[in-house]
């Protein structure tokens, strides 16, 4: 394994670090009380309830895409509610939960592709997906959690399963090679299917050929991602956390940071569950 192990066993006992993250919004802390330390259970379903209606969710709720009389607002697309909803999932929204609920209806009965996708898919609802496996597997992940219809996304995902066990968005242009970004996301859609109670021998299998990599479904750390994850663990500075190092054009959904080159809570969250899984 990585010759990190020691240096991750020492921040692993850093309360200071552990605070800092707590010492945030509910979608980071409920994660990090789940996945960093012991809580219990009950004390973690608390915590977690609170996303819905304190913080982050509260700015990035597909319900401010759409009115009060329930139209959809100008320039709303499939598109910008794809990375509304992943956020929302991301950070643990129940679905189950008012605001959850009403949300999702809302999208699954106002929002189209038409205008950010490819002409053939202007008419089609959110929920139906477009044509790109890594724009699909989102749809298809955040429909799985919010337990909305996405069984045509997976039918289709299924189908375009490369003979490698991968996806990639360019099969279309006669690569036969995986990529490994729209593999990992294919990946999380089919196990979000599966965890939702929906899942098939043929989803199963599907995913059991391409999840070597896949942390969320508990799979053994396979040493060729050393490499990956040694990168990961560099980036750590000397109080235990990793910076945002770059921004992207574009607008997010909702402000999760504090800007370009400062201690980022969600990124450090998701280093150290990786590197809690890999040193193991």
């Amino acid at each position: 394994m990585s010759d990190h192990s020691s240096n991750w066993q020492r921040l692993q006992l850093n309360s200071a670090l552990i605070s800092w993250l707590l010492d945030s919004d509910p979608a980071i802390r409920w994660q990090v009380m789940r996945d960093l330390t012991a809580a219990p259970a009950d004390e973690v379903a608390d915590e977690r309830g609170r996303v819905a209606t304190e913080g982050w969710v509260r700015s990035c709720s597909p319900c401010r895409e759409v009115t009060a009389s329930g139209e959809v607002r100008h320039g709303t697309t499939g598109g910008t509610q794809r990375c509304t909803c992943s956020c929302c999932c991301d950070m643990g929204l129940d679905p189950a939960s008012d605001q959850a609920i009403r949300a999702l209806r809302l999208v699954r009965d106002k929002v189209t592709w038409k205008g950010c996708g490819p002409q053939e898919c202007d008419r089609n609802t959110f929920f139906e997906g477009e044509i790109e496996p890594c724009i699909n597997e989102q749809v298809g992940a955040v429909g799985a959690y919010f337990e909305q219809d996405v069984r045509g996304i997976i039918e289709r995902l299924l189908s375009e399963q490369l003979p490698d066990g991968g996806w990639n968005c360019k099969a279309v242009n006669g690569s036969s090679r995986s990529s490994f970004n729209t593999t990992i996301c294919v990946l999380e859609a089919l196990l979000e299917y599966e965890r939702a109670d929906r899942g098939t021998p043929e989803v199963t299998g599907a995913r059991l050929r391409g999840q070597e990599y896949l942390r969320k479904a508990g799979v053994a750390p396979d040493e060729r991602a050393a490499e990956a994850i040694d990168l990961v663990a560099s980036k750590r500075d000397g109080d235990g956390r990793w910076t945002l190092e770059t921004r992207y054009p574009g607008v997010m959904p909702v402000e999760i940071d504090e800007g370009e080159g400062k201690p980022s809570r969600w990124i450090t969250l998701r280093a150290l569950r990786v590197l809690d899984w890999y040193t193991a």
